[in-house]
C-alpha cells in the first residue's frame, strides 16, 4: 500500500480521461477495505464534475459487483493494482463498497471546493461568530449592472453590438414582447455566471474574431430555426388536442375550474403558437 505521505500529480487537458484516472484512485483506496470510502475526500471545481465522478464511481462498483463486462478495463486495472486479488473477492469487495455508499451516501465525499469549505466553515461556526444555519448567497448584481453599463455606453462606437441588439429588440417586438433594454443586458451579462458559459467562452477563444462573429450568427440563426419548429409542432399538438376534446362533446370550459383550467392552456398556444409557461 502506498506510503500516505506520497503525492501523485496528473497533467492533463480536455477530453485526456482525467475523470478515468480519478475515478480509479478512488477506486484503489475504497477496494481496499469495505468501510474506506468513509475516509476518502474527492474535490473538484464544478458541480457538473463532481455529479459525473459520483457517477462514474457508483456505475463501475455496480459493473464489478455484478460482473458485467462494460467496466472490463477497471477490472483489469484494479485486479494489478490490489494484487494478489482475485476476480472473485474484487467482485465481494465492489458488492460490499457500493451497498455501503448507498446505505450511507452522505459520506460518501465528492464535493466542489465551494462546498468543502462551506463544511469547514459550518464545522466553526460557533468559534466564528457565525450562525449555524447560515447560508451563502453570491451577490452578482453589481457586476451585472457595470457589465450592462459597458455595453451600453459601447454602443455609439461599436456597430456591431448596435445592429445585433437593433435585431434582438426587433425579433422581440415582432413577437409582441416587452423591450426592457437595460434589464435584458442585466440578464445577458449575468449567462457568464453560468457553469455552462465556461465551457462556450473556452471555445470561443480559440476562434479568430471574425470566426466568432460567423459562428455567432450561425447559431442564432440555428436557434431560431429550431424555436420556430418547436412552436410549430407544440401549435399542431394543441390543435390536435382541441380537435379530441371537441370530437368528445366537450368544451374547455367544461373542466375543473373552467376558463382558468389546464385546457384552456391549448386555446392560448393554438392561437400564437409559442409554448406558455404554466
Amino acid at each position: 500500500m502506498r506510503s500516505p505521505s506520497t503525492i501523485e500529480i496528473y497533467k492533463a487537458s480536455a477530453g485526456s480521461g482525467k475523470t478515468f484516472s480519478l475515478t480509479m484512485q478512488y477506486l484503489q483506496l475504497a477496494l481496499r477495505q469495505p468501510a474506506n470510502y468513509r475516509r476518502i475526500l474527492a474535490v473538484t471545481f464544478t458541480n457538473k464534475a463532481t455529479a459525473e465522478m459520483k457517477e462514474r464511481i457508483l456505475q463501475v462498483l455496480e459493473g464489478l459487483a455484478t460482473g458485467s463486462s462494460h467496466v472490463q478495463q477497471y477490472r483489469q486495472l484494479l485486479l494489478l493494482a490490489l494484487a494478489p486479488i482475485s476476480a472473485e473477492q474484487l467482485q465481494q469487495q465492489a458488492a460490499a463498497v457500493y451497498s455501503s455508499l448507498l446505505h450511507d451516501y452522505s459520506r460518501f465525499s465528492v464535493s466542489t471546493i465551494d462546498a468543502f469549505v462551506q463544511r469547514i466553515i459550518r464545522s466553526f461556526a460557533w468559534e466564528l461568530g457565525i450562525d449555524g444555519g447560515f447560508k451563502l448567497q453570491l451577490n452578482d448584481e453589481p457586476v451585472r449592472q457595470d457589465l450592462a453599463n459597458r455595453l451600453y455606453t459601447r454602443l455609439d462606437a461599436d456597430k456591431q453590438l448596435q445592429q445585433w441588439l437593433e435585431e434582438m429588440a426587433t425579433e422581440r417586438l415582432n413577437a409582441g414582447q416587452r423591450w426592457d433594454f437595460r434589464e435584458n443586458l442585466k440578464t445577458l451579462a449575468s449567462e457568464i455566471f453560468k457553469e455552462r458559459f465556461k465551457d462556450f467562452e473556452a471555445v470561443m477563444a480559440e476562434l479568430a474574431p471574425d470566426a466568432a462573429d460567423k459562428a455567432f450568427q450561425q447559431l442564432h440563426k440555428r436557434l431560431r430555426s429550431s424555436m420556430a419548429d418547436i412552436e410549430k409542432k407544440w401549435q399542431q399538438a394543441a390543435e390536435d388536442t382541441l380537435r379530441l376534446i371537441e370530437s368528445n362533446g366537450l368544451r374547455t370550459s367544461d373542466f375543473a375550474y373552467g376558463r382558468s383550467s389546464f385546457a384552456n392552456y391549448f386555446n392560448k398556444v393554438a392561437a400564437d403558437g409559442r409554448p406558455l409557461a404554466i
